[in-house]
């Protein structure tokens, strides 16, 4: 069942009486330390964490696009089982549950995934746990909460991967690096909208992260561990009153983070944000958003600071299915230990968090929407920094590990479109594209590690003898690594299919990197190479 929460009603695309929605329909060849998603958990709910920030490093994380709201219909289907093996001895094991109820709705997802690797001490195992629900409250409590929607999420991930390096064979003896973690996050959401008085949300965050390293001499001794601790509390508030003549939208957030490893002269990092936002109505058609901004926040290696940003963006609808808008929108942008470790799953245990301060951040763009069968949006931005993030590999002999630096000013300038289209009830398509142009201060050239071009393709086909059929196209280009010898761009091609020769059973076969493509993400690291999976899929 479709089972949406309240906090759908604000998305960042609007038209007149119309939402542009997000899609889950997910890419399956990302780096299995990632995060894993299938297409089928699009079925029944998006379970992106709207607690975390967008994280602006890299875009190769599964493609969220506009597509028209009459293509997210839900499912009849409440409980649906995957279980498979693959190459390189991985068994694969998902488990998703979701219903409504006459006041509320329930998710659950599970997920088991273990690998011998595909060279030697590259073997991972994983488990994940996911669980979202929510009840409206009744029509006679106070009016602030009269038909209010409590909601709450919870997600956990333990995984247990070897940290390697093709490189290393020059060592001898050679390092073995090994990781265990547990990522737990969640939040409660207490959520009011048309509300006689007024529309308000108030939200409890909370996050923690252990990760353990083990150092030793590859299949002979330990030598040493090493531990990571992060706990993240928060408090987030929003009220929004629109009876006045000019409406405004209120909010705050305040996070709190205590990082387990922190020396006696290391700080606390927290990110507090508060802000009120208005939108002028010139006529019909156009309008002016402003915006102002308070943060205050500190990392684990600095004194607190203090920004002050207004914003202006100006929006113009050309027609019910165009338009347009261009503004100057800075902001701060909150990380976390938890955060980059899903950026970079090699990340140095004691490395520095640092929030991203960006003074400068200016974008335009235009989105289409005929309500049909198509939708897109076009995007120009240009943003610069002073507390940029960027990846720096460690030297030998730790070849596994990698430092993040912040020294230096940097630049990005980007355009970014995405297309979705509707062929027919049985054909769906969803592309994305970007081009980037990156400069960095400290090093006089391009910002590491970041493509100067991604492009993205999604097909999904019906058949119509209960064959379904999903490929995905994935274009990196090329990326520079601080040095003369540059990362080349490559290609992966995969593809998903599915028989259902029962209405309640199926068959699945998953291929990823079809074409067998020796890439790296970062260097030296080999990437895993043709990968087939199949197994079995049962639906209620």
């Amino acid at each position: 069942p479709e089972t949406k929460s309240a906090t759908d009603v604000l998305p960042d695309l609007l038209l007149p009486e119309y939402v542009i929605t997000g899609s889950e329909m997910v890419s399956f060849i990302e780096d299995r330390k990632g995060a894993l998603d299938e297409p089928d958990s699009q079925t029944f709910t998006a379970r992106a964490g709207r607690g975390e920030r967008e994280q602006r490093f890299y875009d190769t994380a599964p493609t969220r696009m506009p597509l028209r709201k009459a293509a997210l219909t839900g499912s009849e289907e409440r409980f649906l089982l995957k279980a498979g093996y693959g190459s390189f001895a991985t068994p694969h094991v998902q488990v998703w549950y979701g219903n409504r109820y006459q006041l509320g709705d329930i998710t659950a997802h599970a997920l088991y995934e273990s690998s011998d690797g595909h060279v030697s001490h590259a073997d991972y195992s994983r488990f994940g746990f996911d669980v979202a629900g929510g009840t409206y409250l009744p029509k006679h409590l106070h009016p602030l909460l009269a038909s209010s929607r409590l909601q709450a999420e919870f997600h956990a991930d333990v995984q247990e991967y070897g940290l390697f390096a093709d490189r290393l064979d020059i060592a001898i003896p050679q390092p073995d690096f090994r990781r265990n973690l547990v990522d737990m996050n969640g939040r409660i959401d207490l959520i009011s909208r048309r509300n006689r008085v007024l529309d308000h949300q108030l939200s409890l965050v909370f996050g923690h992260l252990d990760l353990e390293e083990e150092l030793g001499v590859r299949d002979t001794l330990q030598l040493s561990d090493y531990e990571a601790l992060e706990t993240r509390v928060g408090l987030e508030g929003r009220a929004m009153i629109r009876q006045a003549p000019l409406p405004l939208d209120t909010r705050f957030a305040l996070h709190v983070n205590e990082l387990g490893d922190s020396d006696a002269d290391a700080t606390r990092p927290f990110f507090l944000e508060t802000g009120a936002a208005a939108t002028y109505q010139f006529s019909d058609g156009l309008w002016l958003d402003g915006d102002l901004a308070m943060y205050h926040f500190r990392g684990s290696d600095h004194a607190s600071q203090f920004r002050l940003y207004p914003s202006l963006t100006v929006r113009y609808l050309y027609s019910d299915s165009w338009t347009f808008r261009v503004g100057y929108v800075p902001t701060v942008d909150e990380q976390t230990l938890s955060g980059f470790r899903r950026l970079n799953p090699y990340l140095m245990l004691a490395s520095e968090i640092r929030h991203t301060d960006i003074p400068i951040r200016l974008e335009a763009g235009a989105e289409f929407d005929d309500r049909k069968s198509t939708s897109g949006r076009v995007r120009l931005s240009y943003l610069r920094s002073g507390s940029w993030a960027r990846f720096s590999l460690l030297p030998d002999p730790v070849l596994q590990q990698w430092d993040v630096l912040y020294n230096g000013w940097s630049s990005i300038g980007e355009v970014q479109g995405d297309f979705a289209h509707s062929f027919s009830s049985r054909t769906q398509l969803q592309s994305r594209a970007v081009f980037r142009y990156s400069g960095s201060d400290e090093l006089d050239g391009s910002i590491p590690y970041l493509p100067d071009y991604e492009f993205r393709l999604l097909l999904r086909h019906e058949f119509p003898f209960d064959l379904s059929l999903q490929t995905t196209v994935q274009l990196v280009g090329e990326r520079s690594t601080g040095t003369d010898d540059n990362l080349s761009a490559w290609m992966l091609l995969g593809m998903q299919l599915e028989y259902r020769f029962m209405k309640q059973a199926g068959l699945f076969l998953r291929a990823d990197n079809l074409l067998d493509q020796k890439y790296q993400l970062w260097n030296g690291y080999r990437e895993r190479p043709f990968f087939i999976l199949g197994g079995i899929v049962f639906r209620f």
